[in-house]
């Protein structure tokens, strides 16, 4: 079975145990089923992994002991339970790390999720372009068409009065759509004061891609920080006292990704190799 080993594993305690106690316990893991059980005995575990049945005894008598320097404080820091006074043994935590996603996994997520949510809606933009100009813009090119670009072809087809600044129910819309298509939120245009907030700063010259790049922005720098994130809302980043500061931030720079995991059986290999015990 595979299972992936989250990368706290390396802040642990296990950590300062021999090699064998290690790879035994990584083997451990990967024998085991979805719910964390172990219903193998002693034997069948050693011919497995490849190495003396004692060693792996005294690992998992070791693993059923409390361990002081632990970081989860619960069942006194033990990583195994018997559930049979002979054999088989579950592992106490397995379930917990089994559904825990590391933050890059949730950012890995957030940007394929919002990377085809936008691509929907600039092909739904283009889409109702065609139908108010009854232009043949082509779907195909929707790649290469910003989401303000599209709401702004279609806003400029649409009959309008030039000289009026202020902003039109319409483009109180597509700013509000924008923001829920690049945060995943579900905004209306029922708060009056938002509304105001967006018309004045549409009255002061700005444009929908303005206020795609400070939600853009915003977005990248607050949706991981739990202090930020309930900040992140149109009441927020369309104040006219923040706006202007939002817009002209440095975008923030992609965290470089960590170097690629290896297996658990890959990392056990080169640990043993490391100690001399394999070639």
């Amino acid at each position: 079975m595979f299972v992936k080993i989250h990368e706290q594993i390396f802040d642990s305690s296990i950590m300062e145990e021999d090699v064998s106690t290690r790879y035994v316990w990584q083997s451990l893991l990967i024998l085991s089923d979805r719910e964390g059980f172990i219903d193998k005995i002693i034997p069948a575990i050693a011919r497995r992994i490849a190495i003396p049945e004692e060693i792996v005894r005294q690992a998992i008598e070791k693993f059923c002991q409390p361990d002081p320097k632990s970081r989860t404080p619960e069942n006194e820091g033990r990583r195994l339970e018997p559930i049979r006074e002979s054999f088989g043994w579950k592992i106490i935590n397995y379930c917990h790390y089994r559904d825990i996603k590391n933050e890059e996994d949730k950012r890995e997520y957030m940007r394929e999720y919002m990377r085809e949510k936008r691509e929907k809606d600039k092909l739904l933009a283009l889409e109702s372009v065609n139908k108010k100009t009854n232009k043949s813009l082509p779907l195909t090119d929707v790649k290469n068409v910003s989401l303000s670009d599209a709401v702004s072809i279609s806003d400029a087809d649409a009959p309008s009065d030039s000289n009026k600044k202020s902003a039109s129910p319409s483009n109180v819309e597509s700013v509000i759509s924008l923001f829920n298509s690049i945060v995943g939120t579900k905004y209306t245009t029922k708060t009056k004061d938002t509304n105001t907030m967006i018309e004045n700063l549409f009255k002061k010259g700005h444009t929908l891609a303005d206020f795609e790049a400070v939600i853009v922005k915003q977005f990248a720098k607050w949706q991981s920080d739990p202090k930020m994130i309930d900040f992140l809302r149109p009441a927020t980043l369309f104040r006219a006292s923040k706006f202007e500061g939002y817009l002209n931030s440095v975008a923030p720079t992609p965290k470089k990704k960590e170097a690629w995991q290896k297996t658990p059986l890959e990392v056990a290999e080169d640990l043993m190799r490391t100690e001399g015990l394999i070639e």
